[in-house]
C-alpha cells in the first residue's frame, strides 16, 4: 500500500537535501541521470526475463530518492500540482478507453463491409500501432478517405497513382 510509501519517501527527502547542500544541484542532477538510466536499463532487462524482480526494486529505491532531491530542487508544489494534472490526464484516458474501443469496432465493421475484407485482412492493413487512440486514429483516416484504403490494399506506394495518371494522361 501506498502508506508504507509515505515514511521511506520522507527519509529519502530528508537525505537529499543533505546531499543537496553537501554536493550541490549540478552534481546530483547528474546521479539523478545515472540512477534513472540504470532503472530504465533494469526494467528493459526484466522485461526480457534477465533481471529479478529484486534487482528492479532496488533500482526504483535509487530512483525515488533521486527524484525527491530533484523535487526540493523543482519545487514541491509545482510538482505537486503537475503530479496532480498527469494523474488527471491519465485517468481521462481509462475513463475514455471502453469509447475508444467502441469506436474502433465500429469503424472496422463500416471498412470491411465497405471493402469486402475480413478481420484477418483488416489486421494486416492495420499493422501493428502503438496504441488504440493510433489505432483510431488511421481507421478514421481511411473511413474519411476509401481511395486510400484501396491504395493499402493494392500495395500501391505513396504517389504512385499520381504519377501512374500523369503518364496514362500524358
Amino acid at each position: 500500500m501506498i502508506t508504507h510509501l509515505i515514511p521511506a519517501l520522507s527519509e529519502a527527502h530528508r537525505v537529499g537535501l543533505r546531499a543537496l547542500e553537501t554536493w550541490g544541484a549540478d552534481a546530483q542532477r547528474d546521479v539523478a541521470i545515472g540512477e534513472l538510466a540504470e532503472l530504465v536499463a533494469e526494467l528493459a532487462q526484466q522485461g526480457r526475463g534477465r533481471h529479478t524482480e529484486e534487482t528492479v526494486v532496488e533500482e526504483l529505491a535509487d530512483a525515488f530518492v533521486v527524484l525527491m532531491q530533484q523535487a526540493a530542487v523543482f519545487g514541491h508544489a509545482r510538482l505537486a500540482d503537475a503530479i496532480l494534472a498527469k494523474a488527471g490526464r491519465l485517468q481521462g484516458r481509462i475513463d475514455a478507453e471502453p469509447t475508444i474501443a467502441a469506436e474502433i469496432d465500429a469503424l472496422e465493421e463500416r471498412l470491411i463491409a465497405r471493402h469486402g475484407l475480413n478481420y484477418g485482412q483488416l489486421r494486416h492493413l492495420e499493422g501493428k500501432p502503438d496504441n488504440q487512440r493510433q489505432l483510431l486514429a488511421l481507421l478514421h483516416a481511411w473511413a474519411d478517405n476509401p481511395d486510400e484504403v484501396e491504395r493499402v490494399i493494392s500495395g500501391v506506394p505513396y504517389g504512385a497513382r499520381a504519377v501512374m495518371a500523369t503518364r496514362e494522361s500524358g
